[in-house]
């Protein structure tokens, strides 16, 4: 292989970068718990002499480092990542990774394409227990490998980073298929799947490849890449369609091709109708040299179009892809950190993978790492494309469900992505816009899903009724499609049920109009307490495992309870009246300085501002920057702010909210908006859509429509019970005429927290009439 340095002639370098890192890095949030209580009352830059105390090299760092390359090369012998432990401590990853930049330095990319190329890049030999050498050169041969340097490092000492991206004899199983998407309409570098926004494929070039990804194919990977002339013509194209109102801009890796780039991005930033570009990149897991190489050109490139798009109404984010927890380095957080904080959305989308990332434990690691960092988490898509050769990564949707609800129950609300499969038709959410109906009874592999699609709504899309998929009509004029997908449970088989198309009658005549909008949204936003929940100590009620509610101050009895309980995460601050907001603000920064007390703690401080909702147009430059400063947006103690805002309808989001929002979300300040279904004022598909939208437009992320559970709702549904069935139909019209990115997660509150609609519930609900057979 090319060799690990020996430790011998790298001394000094090496415990120079252990010092540093340590220094800089040492804290539980990016290291773990354990760690915490070594490097309890030690000085920063003690940290090292800790460590080597703890693991038994005291006063020993070439016997520490030598060790350490020397149990990587002794599993590497056998065809293993190395677990390197001494003294029952287990080093972080992020530790490792970091010594081994010294070790193994560089930022290569290679193609492999023999097993001699193979084992000399990865050190893992060609005869190992990973590789079956007669099958592996025919694996080279059908599906191309390319790595880079740092995923090798961290393939050595990482299991999960090593079966994302090294090849397996496996690969040639002919089970599933050669294409799993591939979209309605496509034309040159443009594909749509959806009326309202379309896929920009600017390069097929990846600096890695994913042995799990649906291109895998090398006809796919060998396709030319397109030229700023293909990219003018799709701009267009994309500019006679007015309901076009997203662009997904990926690849391949889109950020290799900047004159691609440039030409997609200043194009499409001149159409009225085209409001977000979605940038889709694996390289932050994968090759973060792209963006940190050459003073990060890549990151400032980004943030100087973010600007620009700004300027005309338009928004950048950027979708990003882990899977799992050892993936992240500290370039990876560092940049989703630079990006947040500069104004530039990052969202994580992350498939459930057999073996890899499949347990809630898991999952919840990582999308807390990650939110930490300041990203959104975003999706889970379950189970992972079934492509050829991908079988070992296959897993049934029972156990998606299972982790997921180990999620709800033990991480924030706002670390919860959407469950959602990517049927041949579109995306759907599990329980809420779409459904196992059952198996097929002639090919048991196959099942078929209930989606929210519609004939007439491909037609928009293709201009043709037909379809190329095989999908069955219901009588609501919905379609099922048959799927290679394994529910592994029985009882998620729902079978099919036609979705109720009228509003009913209702018991509560009174018209809706304006003033009756304000006063119901100031009862929600006045509500003491909005969220029943019990009360720990004065003035502070537990909202869930994660997360408390409190004033603005926090009281010595706050203080005390949040030390006995490490676990809560998440701190929401409810101001409901719109008094003083440069008192306001004050009140926040001090809050926020209480917390100074516990600096091996990451917390978000999430504001109920009644004021924000009242008077948007107060939030100038002046204002916006105060709120910035009492954020940290620093990797080893972070203190997020959110601002959480409440809606009943579309009208209620004015211009001056959008430039609010847009203007707290480029100082790095995340908005989100919840909705509450009330029975006859706001239960509708068409009213939740058009909110939907309207937050969408204004910046705003649309986190949770409640459909029980709260104060008001317990009030006023209780009478008049929104039939649960109405929640599918909002659920699925809202998938059907929205981005993704517009989708909430459709709850229920219980005193323990949210419940997910569908998914984690059972048993009658308070103002919500029940399907028979179906979870609510």
């Amino acid at each position: 292989m090319d060799a690990l340095a020996d430790t011998a002639t790298l001394s000094e370098p090496l415990a120079g970068a252990a010092r540093n890192f340590l220094t800089a890095y040492g804290s539980p949030a990016l290291l773990g718990d354990e760690w915490a209580k070594v490097f309890i009352g030690i000085h920063p830059e003690d940290r090292l002499d800790a460590l080597l105390t703890a693991c038994g090299f005291d006063g020993d760092p070439d016997g520490f480092f030598h060790s350490i390359r020397q149990g990587i090369l002794e599993a590497l012998a056998q065809g293993k990542s190395a677990d390197i432990a001494f003294n029952g401590f287990r080093l972080p990853k992020m530790f490792l990774y970091h010594i081994l930049d010294t070790l193994l330095p560089g930022q290569r990319l290679g193609a492999m394409k023999t097993t001699r190329a193979l084992a000399a890049a990865t050190g893992f030999p060609v005869t190992s227990q990973r590789y079956s050498p007669a099958a592996l050169q025919a694996v080279l041969d059908t599906y191309p490998v390319r790595l880079s340097r740092h995923v090798i490092r961290q393939a050595m000492v990482s299991e999960a980073v090593a079966a994302q991206y090294l090849p397996f004899a496996d690969e040639l199983d002919p089970n599933g298929h050669e294409l799993t998407f591939d979209g309605h309409f496509k034309q040159g570098l443009m594909e749509q799947m959806y009326r309202n926004r379309a896929i920009f494929l600017l390069d097929m070039r990846c600096p890695v490849y994913c042995r799990f990804c649906f291109r895998k194919h090398k006809s796919l990977r060998k396709e030319a890449s397109p030229t700023p002339e293909d990219v003018a013509v799709a701009v267009e194209k994309v500019g006679q369609n007015p309901e076009v109102r997203e662009i997904l801009i990926t690849g391949g890796e889109p950020l290799l091709n900047r004159n691609n780039l440039e030409a997609a991005i200043t194009g499409l930033a001149g159409i009225d109708h085209v409001r977000t570009l979605r940038i889709a990149t694996r390289s932050l897991a994968y090759y973060p040299h792209l963006f940190l190489h050459h003073d990060r050109s890549v990151i400032n490139y980004l943030m100087e179009k973010q600007v620009f798009c700004r300027d005309r109404g338009k928004q950048i984010e950027v979708g990003v892809h882990l899977v799992h927890p050892d993936e992240i380095s500290v370039q990876t957080l560092e940049i989703i950190s630079k990006l947040t904080a500069g104004g530039i959305p990052v969202y994580v989308q992350t498939p459930f993978l057999k073996g890899l990332n499949d347990t809630g434990e898991v999952l919840a690691r990582l999308f807390t790492a990650l939110r930490q960092a300041g990203a959104e988490i975003y999706y889970i898509f379950t189970p992972c494309h079934p492509i050829h050769g991908t079988q070992k990564y296959w897993s049934p949707i029972s156990d998606s469900i299972a982790a997921y609800n180990y999620l709800r129950s033990r991480v924030s609300d706002r670390c919860i992505p959407k469950l959602c499969t990517a049927t041949p038709l579109g995306k759907m959410e599990w329980h809420t816009s779409g459904w196992a109906v059952e198996k097929d009874r002639e090919d048991p592999d196959h099942i078929w899903i209930r989606t929210p699609y519609t004939r007439s709504y491909f037609e928009g899309v293709t201009g043709e009724l037909s379809l190329p998929h095989a999908v069955r009509e219901n009588r609501d004029g919905s379609l099922n499609v048959k799927c290679l997908i394994d529910m592994g449970d029985e009882r998620l088989f729902l079978k099919n049920f036609g979705l109720e198309k009228d509003r009913g009658t209702y018991g509560d005549n009174e018209p809706l109009n304006e003033e009756r909008l304000v006063r119901i949204t100031a009862r929600i936003l006045e509500s003491n307490p909005l969220m029943p929940a019990e009360e720990v100590c004065p003035g502070v009620r537990q909202l869930h495992a994660t997360r408390i509610e409190t004033g603005p101050e926090l009281t010595a009895e706050a203080l005390m309870f949040l030390s006995a309980h490490p676990e809560i995460t998440d701190i929401v601050v409810h101001l409901p009246d719109a008094g003083d907001l440069n008192l306001q603000i004050s009140q926040i920064r001090d809050l926020v300085r209480q917390l100074d007390g516990f600096d091996h703690r990451a917390f978000a401080v999430r504001i109920r501002w009644q004021a924000f909702m009242a008077r948007p147009q107060d939030f100038d430059g002046e204002l916006i920057a105060n709120i910035r400063g009492a954020a940290d947006v620093s990797l080893t103690r972070p203190r997020l702010l959110e601002v959480e805002t409440w809606w009943m309808a579309p009208g209620q989001v004015l211009p001056a909210h959008r430039k609010a929002a847009r203007a707290l979300t480029a100082a790095g300040i995340r908005v989100y908006g919840n909705l509450p279904l009330i029975s006859g004022v706001n239960d509708t598909p068409e009213m939740v859509a058009d909110t939907a939208h309207a937050l969408r437009h204004a910046g705003i992320e649309f986190h949770h429509v409640y459909a029980a559970g709260l104060s008001l709702q317990n009030e006023r549904n209780t009478a008049c019970p929104i039939p649960a069935d109405r929640v599918l139909a909002i659920a699925s019209h809202v998938r059907k005429v929205c981005s993704g990115r517009e989708i909430p997660l459709y709850v229920i509150w219980t005193p323990k927290g949210e419940k997910d609609f569908g998914l984690g519930t059972s048993g009658p609900v308070a103002g919500l009439s029940k399907i028979p057979g179906f979870t609510c």
